[in-house]
């Protein structure tokens, strides 16, 4: 039960921060997008994205897949792009 409890620490710590950058940033984006002359509102929500992406650790040039397909497929439905 320890080990589960220490990954706890970690795991759900860095979801919740996770969920308040990713809140932060739509609601930055939707600001931007349905109000004039909201640059601070963009730079808010881009960075609270870059917060986000460092929450899954990615590098700036890794993209998160979606779809399942392999690398150089469209839409993962197998087919070449």
């Amino acid at each position: 039960m320890l080990l589960v409890q220490k990954i706890f620490y970690f795991h759900l710590a860095t979801w919740m921060a996770l969920a308040v950058a990713v809140s932060v940033c739509a609601i930055g984006s939707a600001m931007y997008l349905f109000k004039e002359n909201e640059r601070r509102a963009d730079r808010v929500a881009f960075a609270a994205a870059e917060t986000g992406r460092g929450l899954l650790h990615l590098r700036p040039d890794q993209r998160i897949a979606v779809g399942g397909g392999r690398p150089g497929a469209s839409g993962g439905n197998g087919t070449p792009s």
